[in-house]
């Protein structure tokens, strides 16, 4: 998740898979940017990048328990968390505007050619980076 602030002219990356979006480690960022350098939603500006999709992200009963209804999907007593909508929500919570927010549409799991996922791969996947610079 990359932010950057308009106003304040700083940058945020933040990695957020299940854990970290459980323990609202995005709202935590944002929290902080807010306390360092008055960062404020409406001088936000946020990608979502390529995540796993809620549709390849099928998790124990114990992780679904950790999150509202609205971010699990139920098929066939399997439970599939959807971690990107979670953190969108953490984002219009702290005030960004929906038209400063791009959302990815790409599934790292279903993207075997352009993406690794350890869901997918195991421990043989390789790592994939993300970068955010001020220029």
């Amino acid at each position: 998740i990359f932010i950057y602030d308009s106003k304040n002219h700083i940058i945020s990356a933040v990695h957020s898979g299940w854990r970290g979006t459980q323990k609202r480690i995005l709202e935590k960022t944002l929290f902080s940017m807010s306390e360092k350098y008055s960062s404020r939603g409406e001088n936000l500006y946020v990608y979502l990048g390529p995540s796993i999709s809620q549709a390849n992200y099928q998790v124990g009963q114990e992780v679904a328990d950790l999150f509202e209804d609205k971010y699990i999907n139920i098929i066939d007593d399997k439970f599939y968390l959807d971690v990107t909508l979670a953190n969108y929500d953490m984002l219009l919570n702290f005030g960004i505007p929906k038209t400063q927010i791009q959302k990815s549409l790409i599934c790292t799991y279903e993207m075997k050619e352009l993406f690794h996922s350890y869901r997918r791969d195991g421990s043989k996947s390789g790592r994939t980076l993300g970068v955010i610079a001020l220029v």
